[in-house]
């Protein structure tokens, strides 16, 4: 399993088309990781969201789920840029990844020999590599989709370099060469939330649990402040710092928001974390963030996500964290994760304030000042 810091798995952006070919048995852990994923239908209105029981596929609603990877699954109809290719003062060190609308490298800026990640706008299904870099649409009806998504990519990346958050990756670039689009992020060390729920002897106490949370619940409140949700929270895309200072990573799902937007088209979902109305076509909002993290806390604690949504709306066999960690972590950290994985999106909190509100109630108030100032 690769533990790079910034892109421990596979990016795997929203998209308007992907088409892959099934291949073996579908292994994934319980946090969701697939090694391949599944299957897709190449279609730019209609994109069938598959999930895998028992090493078969079936189709359950008009949505495309993606899970991540961990290792890259590069073809030859794909080919990444070469190691040593000089990118815009950037040169290449090894391909880290990719996902059905991108491709991601380890590279160094060569003036300053400062490593940085760089994400390549690469729709597999749309384009080719040609000899010296350049992206091509693999046919001419694919042009007008293929510069759309450029623009897109673009827009999206320009507003997110504009956010300067300590616990927000950071977007230090964005430049277009070889027809395409590039967005370069800051390099930063350390291990994703995943390798913590997982090592047996990693102790995942009350005060973990508040630096690590109110930290990561101030970056989601940059990106609400400004009409962005995330739309991926979940343990691998929260890397760990020295002194564990949460960083959040992998914006490929990130979607700008407009007051009374429902969810809709194409999405990337993690079973256990995405929210119920990123599967029904719900009300789009600060909620459908704060039960990933509700969520995502909640497998800090028990070592393993809960059950996926859809599952909880069927047969909901979620046991209250207030009952069995009760003598482990405080009362409002506990009622503040059991009130964001509400299945209605009325029932949970509305805005990050009110979230850290009730999870910090119980702890006394110089600490909480601490941990979300980074000083704890």
């Amino acid at each position: 399993m690769s533990n790079h810091p910034i892109c421990s798995r596979i990016d795997l952006e929203r998209m308007r088309s992907y088409s892959v070919s099934q291949s073996g048995t579908q292994e994934k852990d319980e946090f969701g990781d697939t090694k391949p994923f599944a299957v897709g239908v190449r279609t730019y209105r209609e994109i069938r969201l598959y999930s895998l029981s028992g090493g078969r596929t079936r189709p359950q609603h008009w949505y495309f789920a993606a899970q991540a990877m961990n290792e890259p699954n590069i073809n030859g109809s794909r080919r990444p840029l070469s190691r040593g290719y000089l990118l815009n003062g950037y040169r290449i060190e090894r391909t880290l990844g990719g996902g059905g609308f991108s491709l991601v490298y380890l590279a160094y800026h060569v003036a300053t020999r400062i490593k940085v990640v760089i994400k390549e706008y690469f729709p597999e299904a749309l384009v080719a590599r040609l000899p010296g870099g350049r992206l091509d649409p693999t046919t001419e009806g694919d042009m007008g989709t293929y510069h759309l998504g450029i623009k897109r990519f673009f827009s999206e990346a320009s507003a997110l370099a504009k956010l300067k958050h300590p616990n927000i990756v950071n977007v230090s670039n964005i430049f277009r060469t070889n027809n395409t689009v590039y967005m370069v992020m800051d390099y930063a060390q350390g291990q994703d939330l995943r390798w913590y729920i997982k090592h047996p002897k990693s102790r995942i106490g009350e005060q973990f649990m508040l630096i690590v949370f109110s930290q990561t619940a101030l970056g989601l409140r940059e990106l609400h402040d400004n009409s962005f949700l995330h739309l991926d929270i979940k343990p691998a895309n929260i890397l760990l710092r020295p002194r564990g200072r949460p960083l959040l990573i992998d914006f490929g799902a990130v979607q700008r928001v407009a007051p009374g937007t429902n969810f809709g088209g194409v999405q990337t979902l993690t079973h256990g974390f995405a929210a119920p109305e990123q599967y029904q076509q719900g009300p789009m909002g600060p909620w459908a963030d704060l039960y990933a993290l509700g969520a995502t806390m909640y497998s800090c604690i028990a070592r393993r996500p809960p059950p996926a949504a859809m599952d909880r709306q069927k047969n909901d066999i979620l046991k209250p964290v207030s009952k069995t960690h009760a003598r482990k972590y405080p009362k409002s950290l506990l009622s503040s994760i059991e009130w964001a994985i509400q299945l209605d999106h009325r029932e949970r909190p509305q805005s990050v304030n009110a979230f850290l509100e009730r999870a910090l109630a119980d702890f006394p108030k110089d600490l909480a000042a601490d941990a979300l100032k980074g000083t704890l």
